[in-house]
């Protein structure tokens, strides 16, 4: 197959008033996509691999700015939770996920009629696909669907599900999040045979990427049992665990940590190095956690390199907490593998022991937080936590105008972005 595609990476090229498409997602640039290369190469690109992750870290409870360092325009707005942030710039949050989603679809629908690569090859660029395309859609669910209820979820809207790659073509209804969430979890299902174990490099797909996604969605959906199972998948295929205790550890490098199942790295360096950690957020360190140390420089300020991908811990902690809910619950097990990762993490750790499934389950949530800090996950579990009052009222001060944010608002589900609904005015809009 020879075939001319628009595409926005790999050509380097960015041209000014370029014509949109239904998802707000520039093309700009031409290039001859034919050999199995090629697609693999657009797996390897940044519009894949790097999100932009500030404004999700902005969102949430572990960060906030002095009221006279508050950042302005739409990092300002995100900040303080505004229904429109992306005024005239690029909705990033809605753009870039759509960006890694048409090569992922580019992947899917034509690497098998590529040249010069091996069936063995093809087959595992299109298990990548998959993974990336239930990913990245995954992602905006946390970002433009309410979250998962069962009670409601055949009725609340989801997003556009994209599986094409002509941008220009008809706009996808925003399906429902019960069909969006089924057709997550069908595209991640469909890679696990087409993918190899694990990989060389953590920014690619694997079985033990796969089934780690999958352990993070069920807990989301509360099937624990899912949950479980796809976490000792995941786990028994790679369980490397850094051992952060020692005084004298240093952070290791994205591309050499060992933890990452897949990496998803950031595009940008503006995430809020100049922010303070929240009260709450300061709270849960022991002075002992290292941690702390790595996450926090001498001016305690947030200093750390951001990620938005699934480690190891994080499976660990997902499977702890699902062995806390599940129906009959096992808190021994959740409390083991919570001490054991807190035992790497922290040089005076003392074994939590506890017979009360509430208080085990509010330590592994504490665990977690202090465990993904650098990640924006947890304003997914501020709206997953919610419900069960787990998640606190957020005030910011900016100027002399405070902002609230209130558990279950309304604000957990940012509004379409303008400029996508302009181009599809018969687009619903969430609620305010």
């Amino acid at each position: 197959m020879n075939r001319i595609i628009y595409l926005f990476i790999l050509s380097g090229l960015l041209l000014a008033g370029c014509e949109k498409n239904f998802l707000e997602v520039e093309q700009p640039g031409v290039i001859t996509v034919s050999t199995t290369k090629d697609y693999d190469m657009m797996l390897n690109s940044s519009a894949v691999t790097s999100f932009i992750s500030w404004p999700m870290l902005c969102l949430n409870d572990n960060f906030e700015f002095p009221s006279s360092k508050a950042p302005a325009g739409a990092p300002g707005m995100v900040y303080t939770w505004q229904n429109q942030p992306y005024q005239q710039e690029d909705p990033a949050l809605w753009s870039q996920p759509y960006k890694a989603i048409y090569y992922a679809n580019l992947v899917i629908n034509e690497v098998e009629n590529s040249t010069g690569g091996l069936a063995t090859e093809k087959t595992k660029l299109k298990g990548e696909g998959l993974l990336t395309r239930g990913y990245m859609h995954f992602l905006l669910l946390q970002l433009y669907a309410k979250h998962y209820d069962a009670a409601t979820a055949a009725t609340d809207y989801g997003i556009p599900y994209v599986t094409t790659t002509d941008m220009y073509g008809v706009t996808p209804a925003r399906s429902t999040v019960a069909d969006c969430y089924t057709k997550v979890l069908n595209d991640i299902e469909q890679a696990i045979p087409l993918l190899p174990k694990t990989s060389t490099l953590s920014i690619r797909g694997s079985k033990a990427a796969a089934h780690a996604t999958l352990s993070r969605i069920y807990l989301h959906m509360k099937n624990y049992e899912k949950a479980i199972a796809n976490a000792d998948a995941a786990l028994a295929l790679k369980s490397d665990l850094l051992d952060y205790s020692p005084a004298t550890f240093r952070a290791v490098a994205f591309p050499a940590n060992p933890e990452f199942y897949y990496l998803k790295t950031v595009t940008e360096f503006e995430h809020p190095y100049s922010a303070n950690l929240t009260a709450d957020a300061k709270a849960l360190f022991n002075t002992t956690d290292s941690r702390k140390r790595l996450f926090v420089n001498a001016l305690g300020y947030a200093a750390f390199s951001s990620h938005y991908g699934i480690t190891v811990p994080e499976v660990m902690l997902i499977k702890a907490e699902a062995l806390a809910r599940k129906s009959s619950p096992d808190l021994t097990a959740a409390l083991d593998i919570m001490n054991r990762l807190n035992k790497n993490r922290d040089r005076s750790h003392t074994d939590l022991s506890s017979t009360d499934a509430e208080q085990v389950i509010t330590w592994i949530l504490n665990e977690k937080r202090r465990e993904l800090l650098p990640s924006p996950l947890r304003w997914f579990d501020m709206r997953r936590l919610a419900p069960e009052g787990r998640t606190p009222t957020v005030t910011r001060t900016v100027g002399t105008t405070t902002y609230t944010l209130e558990p279950n608002s309304k604000k957990y589900t940012m509004m379409i972005p303008a400029v996508v609904i302009r181009f599809n005015p018969d687009m619903p809009q969430n609620e305010r």
